[in-house]
């Protein structure tokens, strides 16, 4: 279908070429007119390879290619090894917020410590989090990131919206906001993503999917002297 299109758009530019270059012919001479139309003809065959291979898109693909599909995991299985600095300058990694909540060290002791807790809406999230007690903070701060995703050449972690963490009745929890978007698979373009709510097209085929809450690393920074401990599944990530 897409080389039948491209062949139909191909022989109307060549007519409308032939019908220019005959009323131009008559002002120059026959053997450049020939010249012209042979180069014009020559870029226009060649003008798909070249829009394919600009330097955007050999850009975008070459960065896509060189984000490892579970890279996330690689970062949170080497916490230790990791510090928030490195992170941020990640070429992998997209920063997609941070959130600072007020906390008071001296409301909490062993005996009665924050909780810290992995549960929300039937979703796990322990797996996603690392927890840095650091004397560098005096409030909680929580940078989010996600690994970059490309679908298509297109980076989509970009408009990835991050978690809403809150400190309520001593427990430490994140809201996870779910993201629906419609996937339009059209030839050409192939993919098309609309994000924002109650947008309407007609496309050839239509997906509503969710992206769910997965290629996030959560880097808790909290007080060094809080009291706190870890309250369900998943990993408990305490950096030293």
């Amino acid at each position: 279908m897409y080389a039948t299109s491209l062949l139909i758009f191909l022989l109307f530019i060549l007519l409308l070429s032939a019908g220019i270059l005959k009323f131009v012919g008559r002002r120059i001479s026959k053997k450049l007119s020939v010249r012209i139309m042979a180069v014009y003809v020559v870029l226009l065959v060649l003008s798909p390879l070249i829009a394919e291979f600009t330097v955007e898109g050999i850009s975008s693909t070459e960065e896509s290619g060189k984000v490892p599909r579970f890279y996330y995991q690689d970062v949170l299985e080497n916490y230790q090894n990791q510090n928030l600095e490195t992170l941020r300058e990640d070429p992998k990694l997209h920063l997609v917020g941070t959130s600072e909540i007020p906390v008071d060290i001296n409301d909490y002791s062993k005996e009665n410590p924050m909780v810290i807790t992995s549960r929300d809406r039937g979703q796990e999230y322990g797996h996603y989090m690392v927890v840095e007690p650091t004397d560098k903070v005096d409030s909680i701060i929580v940078t989010q990131f996600t690994q970059r995703v490309f679908v298509d050449h297109v980076d989509i972690s970009t408009m990835f919206v991050p978690w809403n963490w809150t400190l309520s009745n001593e427990e430490l929890r994140a809201s996870i906001q779910q993201m629906n978007v419609d996937l339009y698979l059209h030839t050409p373009p192939y993919l098309s993503f609309h994000f924002e709510p109650g947008y309407s097209v007609s496309p050839l085929d239509a997906y509503d999917f969710t992206f769910p809450s997965y290629s996030t690393v959560q880097w808790i920074q909290v007080p060094k002297d809080l009291e706190f401990y870890y309250q369900g599944p998943g990993p408990q990530r305490v950096k030293q």
